[in-house]
């Protein structure tokens, strides 16, 4: 008898054991959701509340600027080697996650060009920040070093003389980062006050990065690119290689939010979404995501823009993603920049269908801005439709435009080298964006992103 009660004790011991890890596997695999938080919320670590807002928009064109230029020299064959991995300070974005045995919370930025999660990591050298926004492996059970002989280090890394797999890193400003590749596990603070814990996640600790030393609050950045290392993919069929976003304007009090999985029921704009392919690219790039954009639209006038302009060419004659051309959507850019050869169809159209004075732009880029007197004169603002393959993205006068400053309103569009095509963030706004990396699909919808999706 006391054999038999001892053994119902134990079978019922090794149920409770596993029922988290089992109800943890389920709830990820119907969708979690994270809030997302703009760099400029009062929320935000980065927040400066002494900045206006002309200084936010100002400052979110150098970001564009500077994220522009480091998106269009990175190589396009990197298949998301360590010299594709982004500066964390072009995010606009920011989600916390929680690292490590016992977990510790961290704001990290949301990046869907990069694909290597990484985190500052103690002992780090050039680092102005203390713990808790610097990770600690030592004090964490469950931290192990990436192995010498596994393939993460082979093929991105190399060992060091006491055997551990070193990354180093080196960005087109001359700014770089070196750290260890290692294994942990991730804890996601789910909206509804749960959470899910995800083991050996592959990751990037950094023990040196320069280009960090003046983002008070910001421990990393979360890569959502997709390649082989994108948290998205080492999240797998757990989530079913889906993950989606809605995001809120700045000027929003709602948070924007992060979701890992397909949603569960879906509303009805999002069974009515635009369902568009990701496009594979010629040199094999996956770390950023390309779309099959063909022609843009200014109110009911289409621009006609060259068949081709769009798309990436077979062969980049300078090895870059630029030189290679395309479209990319991106979260971490604030504006759009268009290829040279459309812009040059879209100023006119604007200018005609814009019934405002043109004034010069507050940036050094060739970028169209107007007068206004009051509110009233934005009215007549027209749409931007970006016919994509598989539908249209129609952008509301909110997406297409942005006011500067008082009494100037300015297109969110601005003029690009060549054939290459970012399209930003302001353009993503209210749209309920699904990333299918299995399908190599992107679906589009018009959402109030202030509403839980």
């Amino acid at each position: 008898m006391a054999t038999t009660i001892f053994t119902i004790l134990l079978s019922v011991l090794l149920f409770l054991q596993s029922y988290p890890a089992i109800a943890l596997r389920s709830h990820a695999q119907k969708g979690f959701t994270l809030d997302l938080i703009h760099r400029d919320s009062p929320s935000s670590p980065l927040h400066n509340p002494t900045s206006t807002l002309s200084d936010r928009i100002r400052s979110s064109a150098e970001r564009s600027f500077s994220r522009f230029a480091h998106l269009s020299s990175r190589s396009a064959s990197s298949n998301g080697s360590i010299s594709a991995w982004v500066l964390p300070k072009f995010g606009d974005y920011l989600v916390k996650i929680a690292i490590g045995t016992p977990a510790v919370e961290y704001s990290m930025l949301m990046d869907t060009a990069s694909d290597l999660t990484w985190a500052r990591c103690l002992p780090c050298k050039r680092c102005s920040h203390r713990p808790p926004e610097i990770f600690n492996p030592d004090n964490s059970s469950t931290f192990k070093n990436q192995r010498c002989n596994s393939s993460l280090c082979t093929d991105i890394g190399h060992c060091d003389l006491q055997k551990r797999c070193q990354y180093t890193y080196v960005y087109a400003d001359r700014t770089y980062g070196k750290g260890t590749l290692a294994s942990e596990t991730i804890t996601f603070e789910v909206s509804d006050s749960q959470s899910v814990k995800i083991p050996n996640i592959n990751f990037g600790c950094g023990h040196e990065s320069e280009s960090f030393t003046d983002f008070d609050g910001v421990s990393g950045i979360i890569g959502l690119g997709g390649g082989p290392l994108s948290i998205v993919s080492q999240l797998g069929s757990l989530v079913d290689y889906k993950f989606s976003y809605c995001l809120n304007s700045p000027i929003s009090n709602s948070f924007s939010m992060l979701k890992f999985g397909a949603s569960v029921q879906p509303p009805a704009a999002i069974r009515k979404a635009v369902k568009t392919p990701l496009v594979k690219h010629p040199a094999n790039e996956t770390g950023v995501y390309y779309v099959a954009l063909k022609d843009i639209s200014v109110g009911n006038k289409k621009l006609n823009v060259p068949a081709g302009t769009f798309k990436p060419t077979p062969n980049g004659k300078g090895g870059t993603i630029a030189d290679y051309g395309g479209t990319i959507i991106d979260s971490g850019i604030t504006f759009t920049f268009l290829a040279l050869e459309a812009y040059n169809l879209l100023e006119p159209a604007l200018k005609s269908a814009v019934k405002l004075q043109s004034v010069p732009s507050p940036l050094t880029h060739r970028h169209l801005c107007f007068s206004y007197n009051d509110a009233n004169d934005l009215d007549g603002l027209p749409n931007v439709i970006l016919h994509l393959e598989g539908g249209d993205w129609l952008l509301p006068p909110s997406n297409a435009f942005v006011v500067f400053t008082e009494g100037v309103v300015c297109s969110t569009f601005i003029a690009g080298p060549r054939r290459f095509t970012i399209i930003g963030n302001t353009a993503q706004q209210n749209v309920y964006i699904e990333y299918d990396l299995r399908n190599r699909r992107l679906l589009l919808a018009p959402t109030d992103c202030g509403r839980s999706i």
